[in-house]
């Protein structure tokens, strides 16, 4: 998995996307968390997440448990531990 995410980190730069940082990964006990900003700001408009504009978000277990985990039950996601954790 941890070779996945180092490929996957190496290629997106060279997929001539001139956006902000698009892949986000958060290393934890419970396994490793991939965040893909494209595929959440193509379903959802920025103010869902960012409330505040240009201020950068601090992804902590508590907010992404709060935040992440309460949309995705609202969207109808999966919100089994597992859909984002991956060991």
């Amino acid at each position: 998995m941890k070779k996945l995410i180092v490929v996957l980190a190496l290629l997106i730069p060279l997929s001539g996307f001139a956006a902000p940082l698009d892949l986000y990964i958060y290393e934890n006990k419970n396994g490793t968390v991939v965040f893909t900003h494209a595929n959440h700001s193509k379903a959802f408009n920025c103010t869902e997440c960012h409330v505040q504009k240009d201020v950068k978000i601090e992804m902590t277990k508590d907010f992404a448990h709060k935040s992440c985990r309460s949309c995705h039950a609202v969207k109808k996601v999966n919100t089994a531990c597992n859909f984002c954790h991956n060991r």
